[in-house]
């Protein structure tokens, strides 16, 4: 069985072979081929900081329009009045006294 890298596209993702196990999947790893991008930026960074150099962080992320709370969607759709506040329950019946047979 040829490895899943070795193994041409239309074998890779042919649907009528079936799902793809794990060992088709298997490949041997070659260190050389691999490349530590976060190495790299970090020896970098660390570079510029001893040289003087003031270092930034990325901007922060933008919160979406769409982004939904949902522990206050899940509050709203069991019926709570207002979003955090407990619903009253009706107290419970006491039970009557079954008779003896």
């Amino acid at each position: 069985m040829r490895p899943l890298a070795q193994a041409t596209r239309e074998q890779r993702h042919d649907p009528s072979r079936g799902p793809i196990s794990f060992r088709q999947m298997e490949t041997t790893f070659d260190p050389r081929k691999f490349k530590d991008e976060y190495e790299t930026a970090l020896k970098k960074l660390v570079a510029r900081k001893a040289k003087g150099q003031t270092i930034e962080g990325p901007p922060p992320a933008e919160r979406p329009d769409n982004l939904v709370n949902l522990m206050d969607a899940l509050r709203q759709s069991l019926g709570h009045g207002r979003a955090g506040a407990p619903r009253k329950r009706p107290g419970r019946k006491a039970k009557r006294p079954r008779k003896a047979a």
